[in-house]
């Protein structure tokens, strides 16, 4: 799980009480889309005052702590999808549509890519952005 539960935390804070207090070193879109998922499922903020306690705290009190995380991870999905689509235009456009989807597919295949495109970190965000 490593840092995702703070990740969850921050992005939950951000989306069910429109502040960012935790932890402000990142930007709050990768958040809160990994947040999205669980929020609409119905989890909300429980009130810890450390963001790492407060995201254990929503995964242990969801009642579906692998559903919560599965959806949290889910939220990450879009910024993979962009990171394939900026690298297949952006390949199309100085080497043409055979290598375009060449290289698209071999970067679906790099290991840290498929890493970072299922976990609910702001990594895969920043790929793709």
């Amino acid at each position: 799980m490593g840092d995702e539960p703070e990740h969850l935390a921050c992005g939950l804070e951000y989306l069910a009480r429109h502040v960012y207090r935790y932890e402000s070193q990142h930007p709050p879109l990768a958040r809160a889309m990994a947040a999205l998922g669980p929020y609409l499922d119905g989890a909300r903020p429980v009130g810890e005052p450390n963001p790492e306690w407060e995201g254990d705290a929503i995964l242990c009190h969801s009642g579906h702590p692998s559903r919560t995380l599965f959806l949290a991870r889910l939220g990450v999905l879009p910024f993979f999808l962009l990171a394939c689509l900026v690298v297949y235009f952006w390949a199309r456009h100085h080497f043409g549509n055979s290598a375009a989807v060449l290289v698209t597919g071999l970067f679906t295949l790099l290991p840290p890519v498929l890493a970072h495109a299922g976990l609910a970190t702001t990594d895969m965000a920043l790929t793709a952005c």
